[in-house]
């Protein structure tokens, strides 16, 4: 007995376009016709593929082919994190926008927050106006394929903090030390200087500072003026607009030091030279209507001391330089 198998081709059902990721089933080891064989090669539901089928050795079709189509899902991406800038009355003063980077009409888009859908988010980005969960479906309207991500929206106030000088008045070294009461990790800026880590600015110069604190995160910038209390080591007094009048240089808020401040200026051999209102003008390097010549003079100053309100009395010299 000899048996003669048929030669025709092994069929099968075309197995339909899929999304990437989506189930797909191992395909018949037999066939439409009853033809056994094998796949090759193995199934992969993340690309297109052309699998071909190889008839056992007993059987005379020659092998056959099938390609599955896999539909590339929406690529986009967004950050795991935005922000929410609230003001300290919790007031939106900015907020991020999260942005697929997609467009219909090519795309559909549902936003969700906490898992409910937001009526009429149905773009490619969003501005939140609340903290919370946000997650942002996206569909292509061709093939119906779907990628689903999401992110976290945190809501940072604007930092309160105080900034104050924790060295004595007249110290050669003024340090100010910022002390922050709102919860987060913040960075600290003097003068438009660099941001720094460290909250505190060693070696400042007298006068008026602007101290600056932001979460590192970014978002809100609080401000705050310090005043360094000191004297100028020298001055010039020439008209030019420059240097021209000697004075300290104290805080006026919360407390006015200025007010309750009293210098006497020496010459060097302790002549009197002025007494001296600290909340004028200064000293204008004259004595009785004459120019003093260049030269050390010293001065006596009855003060406030800033950090603990006790008087104190402060003896030093400065340069008059013509």
């Amino acid at each position: 007995t000899i048996n003669v198998n048929p030669n025709e081709a092994p069929v099968f059902t075309q197995v339909p376009p899929i999304c990437q990721g989506e189930l797909l089933n191992p395909l018949p080891v037999i066939s439409n016709n009853g033809v056994p064989g094998n796949w090759r090669p193995d199934i992969n539901n993340m690309t297109t593929t052309t699998y071909t089928f190889t008839p056992d050795p007993e059987f005379c079709p020659s092998p056959v082919s099938m390609t599955i189509v896999v539909y590339d899902n929406p690529i986009f991406s967004i950050n795991e994190e935005y922000f929410l800038c609230l003001d300290k009355n919790g007031s939106i003063v900015s907020s991020s926008i999260i942005d697929t980077g997609l467009n219909t009409p090519a795309y559909q888009f549902t936003w969700l927050l906490n898992g409910l859908v937001i009526a009429d988010a149905n773009q490619g980005s969003y501005r939140p106006i609340e903290e919370g969960s946000y997650q942002v479906v996206v569909q292509n309207v061709t093939t119906l394929c779907t990628t689903r991500m999401e992110t976290i929206v945190t809501a940072l106030f604007e930092p309160e903090f105080e900034a104050k000088v924790i060295s004595e008045a007249f110290s050669e070294n003024q340090t100010i030390q910022v002390s922050t009461t709102s919860s987060g990790v913040f960075e600290y800026q003097l003068d438009e200087g660099e941001w720094q880590d460290d909250p505190f600015f060693y070696n400042v110069y007298i006068g008026s500072h602007e101290v600056k604190v932001r979460d590192i995160r970014g978002c809100i910038e609080n401000s705050e003026t310090v005043v360094v209390m000191g004297y100028p080591k020298f001055f010039t007094p020439n008209g030019d607009g420059y240097n021209d009048a000697w004075n300290i240089t104290a805080p006026v808020s919360p407390i006015d030091y200025l007010a309750t401040a009293k210098i006497l200026i020496f010459d060097r051999y302790g002549k009197l030279m002025k007494q001296l209102d600290p909340k004028g003008e200064g000293w204008n390097g004259t004595y009785n209507g004459v120019d003093m010549p260049s030269d050390d003079y010293w001065f006596i100053v009855g003060y406030t001391e800033p950090n603990t309100d006790l008087r104190k009395e402060f003896k030093a010299h400065f340069s008059l330089k013509r």
